[in-house]
């Protein structure tokens, strides 16, 4: 069963938040889909391995495919290709909450 949200999924919301919702708690669902968008470049000429980044995830889990319902999280962030890895680090919120505070996601080693 799938639970979505969080560093490497929606960024945003927190993590595995987004899923079937019983008796007030989110319990995984049999379909899922998620998607990202992100543009970085590097910030300053002399320091390539610095880039900023600005993003739009969205995703959802659900009991079916025609259950889901898109939730969309957008931020920006920071990232650092380090000599042991890289380093992201974003400030995100989700999209149609706009009393939602913002979160902070901090990953290290996956992919840039």
């Amino acid at each position: 069963l799938f639970r979505v949200g969080g560093d490497e999924s929606v960024r945003g919301y927190a993590y595995r938040s987004l899923g079937v919702t019983r008796d007030g708690v989110t319990i995984g669902g049999r379909a899922m889909a998620t998607g990202s968008v992100e543009l970085a470049h590097p910030i300053l000429k002399r320091m390539p391995s610095l880039l900023g980044a600005v993003f739009v995830d969205v995703g959802d889990a659900a009991q079916s495919m025609g259950d889901l319902e898109a939730k969309v999280g957008y931020g920006v962030g920071l990232r650092w290709r380090s000599p042991v890895g890289p380093l992201k680090l974003d400030i995100a919120q989700p999209l149609n909450e706009p009393d939602a505070e913002w979160r902070l996601h901090l990953t290290l080693g996956s992919e840039l």
